[in-house]
């Protein structure tokens, strides 16, 4: 079920290609214990092959939250350095909103 809710936000919000990998994986609720990194390199069967897999899933990231607060979730950002506690990483923010 949770699979099938987020296959139609990506058609909703227009996700495609690499960017619908990104957010399948990211706000898949089974996954959210997986680091960015984790999913980058081991996980996301992207196409091609990024010369910098971990930097390609927070600008994918950064464009999916982009679309999610253009539709109403509000992301707090963190205003101190650093990794954000648990629960209040911009796209843990994403997926409870979602």
């Amino acid at each position: 079920m949770e699979n099938e809710f987020l296959e139609a936000m990506a058609t909703h919000y227009g996700f495609t290609g690499d960017r619908r990998r990104a957010f399948l994986n990211r706000f898949d609720q089974g996954k959210a214990d997986i680091s960015n990194r984790r999913l980058a390199v081991e996980i996301i069967d992207w196409e091609g092959d990024p010369a910098y897999p971990e930097q390609k899933i927070q600008d994918e990231l950064s464009n999916i939250l982009a679309v999610l607060e253009q539709n109403g979730c509000e992301i707090t950002k963190s205003k101190t350095r650093g990794r954000p506690p648990r629960g209040e990483a911009p796209w843990e923010q994403g997926l409870k909103w979602l």
